[in-house]
């Protein structure tokens, strides 16, 4: 019995300890939320409010700006999704886009919500997080990473940057890569099969393309198969699992 109300005692501790590492939303309900005090133009940081508010008003598109200074015992992906929820449930309304920058871990996330998590899937915020905030992050440019980012988003929704225009520096260039490694392979090879013919033959006479080429068709690996490479989880972290978080995007992060 002593057991298990310390065990219950304890795992109590322990849920009380991740809900206080999540701080409420600062009044008044500000979309830049500068937790680590770290955008320190007061003209600047007026700027982008003011831009992302128009952003709201013009495209309905809600975007939050947030800094904070330290994460314990959690990804930056997990901490900003829960800092979204338990933002939501304080103001009885539905935020839209997270962009998350931890100052000491050199983090950053984007976490859309329920209402953008089709059209900003993982893959789509990662390539904006790299080709649109990461490259201001790493000379501490807070306010243009935030900037750059929002407009990358918003242009994302509303169809000006297209899927192809974000994901063509990368997936198609690995496709590429990977179709004319193949091809160099298949040549290389037939080239010594063809060559081993020849020096083994009997017949005075060489071995011509075609023969060459039907022995080679018939040399194939058995049980082969091409992976799925969406199968995949080597490019994002585990997103958090439960119902209170199911109707956020998953969303990415990365580090600088």
């Amino acid at each position: 019995m002593t057991t298990r109300l310390l065990s219950a005692v304890l795992f109590l501790c322990i849920g009380l300890g991740l809900l206080a590492q999540i701080p409420p939303r600062p009044f008044p309900r500000n979309q830049v939320n500068d937790l680590a005090e770290v955008l320190d133009d007061s003209a600047r940081t007026a700027a982008l409010e003011y831009r992302l508010r128009k952003l709201t008003d013009s495209a309905n598109i809600e975007i939050l700006a947030v800094t904070v200074k330290s994460i314990s015992n959690q990804t930056c992906q997990e901490f900003t999704q829960e800092l979204a929820k338990a933002w939501e449930d304080e103001t009885e309304s539905k935020i839209g886009i997270f962009v998350l920058i931890h100052i000491d871990g050199r983090e950053y996330a984007i976490v859309p919500g329920s209402s953008y998590a089709a059209q900003l899937d993982p893959f789509i915020c990662r390539k904006i997080e790299e080709q649109y905030l990461r490259p201001f992050l790493k000379s501490e440019e807070y306010y243009q990473g935030f900037n750059a980012a929002s407009i990358a988003i918003a242009n994302h929704l509303t169809g000006k940057l297209s899927d192809v225009e974000l994901k063509s520096d990368d997936r198609y260039h690995l496709i590429l890569f990977i179709s004319l490694g193949v091809i160099l392979v298949l040549m290389v090879s037939f080239y010594y099969l063809l060559k081993n013919l020849q020096a083994n033959s009997f017949s005075s006479k060489p071995t011509n393309f075609t023969s060459a080429f039907l022995l080679l068709s018939k040399f194939h690996p058995s049980n082969s198969s091409y992976e799925n490479f969406s199968k995949g989880n080597g490019i994002f972290k585990k997103e958090v699992s439960g119902s209170d978080l199911a109707n956020f995007g998953g969303g990415s992060w990365g580090s600088w």
